[in-house]
């Protein structure tokens, strides 16, 4: 199997560890989610290592690349999986990225993520509010994925970012919790921050579907490339210990440019300090 561009096999502290979680069960539209982590590794080699913006580049990084974990089981065991790995990174002072899959993804290692930093803050950036208590018989899906993490992170400590779905008791609660943010908003939320860890998950429908179509999801009205460049630039100061890019359904997108972008929005996470 590829690796990511630049990557290596050997967990360093303080680095970024890469995995993939390539599962596609609960996906309720379209499906293909299970080959996103190897299409983003694959076409992660058409990249420069070097981020003009930024003046970063991947070389200068120390993150590791450790491959697929495996998904063939039930959805607990595979969720279970998840979090028992991240646990592992964690005793070895690395820093979890992992490459969906489905969204359910997320709070699997966010159980993991909280266990290790009590006041862990998630910024979600979705198109979905995905705080459904259950969908389609399972607690677990991918409708459901911040309504799990909420089950391991203080109620205060999730921002949404790009939400223009969900059902009208999700956007009561976003509304009565405060969770929502828009990017001109993000500036302030960074510095209110400060320290606290941080665990950002990107669930590549935010996009507009004209900008990434490969996605099982798609909603209509996204941001830009651009406009998620830039918050996840916002970003850029806060302490991020954590982080997964998901619902990448490559197939879907016969020309390869969702896989482009996808690959390109992790390198942004990647050379993030």
């Amino acid at each position: 199997m590829p690796r990511f561009f630049c990557s290596a096999d050997a967990v360093a502290p303080g680095g970024f560890a890469l995995f993939g979680a390539p599962l596609d069960v609960t996906t309720c539209f379209r499906h293909g989610t299970n080959r996103g982590p190897a299409s983003i590794r694959e076409i992660s080699e058409g990249l420069e290592d070097y981020d003009p913006i930024s003046r970063r580049s991947l070389e200068d990084r120390v993150f590791a690349d450790l491959g697929d974990l495996d998904m063939s089981g039930s959805l607990e065991d595979s969720h279970n999986a998840i979090t028992e790995f991240v646990d592992g990174l964690l005793a070895k002072s690395a820093r979890p990225f992992m490459l969906g899959g489905e969204h359910s993804v997320t709070p699997a290692s966010i159980r993991a993520m909280a266990r290790h930093y009590p006041d862990l803050v998630v910024i979600q950036f979705d198109a979905h509010a995905d705080l459904r208590p259950s969908y389609e018989g399972t607690d677990w899906s991918h409708a459901c994925a911040m309504r799990r993490s909420l089950d391991f992170i203080r109620s205060d400590s999730l921002f949404q970012c790009g939400i223009r779905s969900g059902t009208r008791e999700e956007f009561e609660e976003m509304e009565r919790r405060n969770y929502a943010r828009n990017l001109n908003s993000l500036p302030a939320l960074a510095k209110t921050l400060k320290d606290r860890p941080v665990y950002i998950t990107v669930d590549l429908d935010v996009l507009d579907p004209s900008i990434l179509p490969g996605t099982g999801t798609p909603e209509p009205g996204g941001w830009t490339f651009q406009e998620l460049d830039s918050a996840l630039r916002i970003l850029d100061g806060v302490r991020l210990v954590g982080a997964d890019v998901t619902e990448l359904a490559p197939d879907l997108d016969p020309t390869g440019v969702s896989s482009i972008v996808a690959a390109k929005i992790v390198r942004t996470l990647l050379l993030h300090p």
